[in-house]
């Protein structure tokens, strides 16, 4: 999930939707060059004009969750893997309006978000938080991802970054990948810098997604989708994390 502030009108952090915050670091990280396979579905969305606006709805297999600021959307059970067009819609349209109460918030579900599914290897999952103090910002990282994380404050490696300064590639490296193979570290050092770099510049305050190495031959992002070249692939989720105080959005 992702926050970002904004100056020209108060200081104060504010949600973004996953689609909104993955493609704003899409379009931002500098070896990303398109975003266009996340697909928005509201009440209002037409399903039978999706195939036509969205053609690799067809092409592939499907993931498919609500986009509302809801935590550990895996546990809940909100969200649908390896599904077809078909079965994703049924999906959405058995969940589109149900209210439902997550710890101390309620409210309804109204907005969803297809991707494509890319399977991955478990162990290949990596875990990523970036959030701002009134010292700076600091950087977490463990090398277990997914919906079973846990309580990653408290075993993550942390690399505490001073304002107006970025971290280098032998200061992530040494700081928080001990736990990834060699022949990875290079590339996720590099990923993590660009994140950070990303995440300053647009003067965000929270960040949290998980890396998932896959063992293919270029770069893509599983749910942003721009495409990478030269390396062997980062996938790049987000984990359920953030809830509003009040109500669903």
């Amino acid at each position: 999930h992702y926050y970002i502030t904004n100056n020209l009108r108060e200081m104060a952090p504010r949600a973004l939707r996953e689609a909104d915050g993955k493609s704003i670091l899409a379009r931002h990280l500098a070896t990303a060059v398109s975003c266009n396979q996340v697909c928005t579905v509201t009440k209002d969305t037409d399903f039978q004009k999706l195939p036509q606006q969205y053609p690799w709805l067809l092409e592939q297999k499907l993931v498919v969750k609500p986009d509302q600021l809801i935590k550990r959307r895996g546990k809940l059970g909100l969200i649908k893997v390896n599904v077809g067009l078909d079965d994703a819609i049924a999906w959405i349209s058995e969940k589109m309006g149900k209210e439902i109460q997550v710890e101390l918030c309620s409210g309804e579900l109204n907005t969803f978000i297809i991707e494509p599914y890319i399977p991955h290897h478990q162990e290949d999952e990596y875990y990523v938080c970036i959030y701002s103090t009134k010292e700076g910002d600091t950087v977490y990282f463990y090398e277990q991802g997914g919906v079973d994380v846990g309580d990653v404050d408290s075993k993550a490696h942390k690399l505490d970054v001073q304002i107006g300064s970025y971290p280098t590639l032998e200061e992530i490296t040494a700081g928080l990948l001990r736990g990834v193979p060699d022949s990875r570290k290079h590339m996720v050092a590099e990923f993590i810098c660009s994140l950070f770099r990303v995440y300053s510049d647009l003067f965000f305050t929270y960040l949290e997604i998980n890396l998932s190495w896959l063992r293919t031959t270029r770069y893509t992002c599983w749910t942003w989708q721009p495409s990478w070249t030269t390396q062997p692939i980062i996938c790049v989720v987000t984990s359920g994390r953030s809830a509003s105080s009040r109500s669903l959005r």
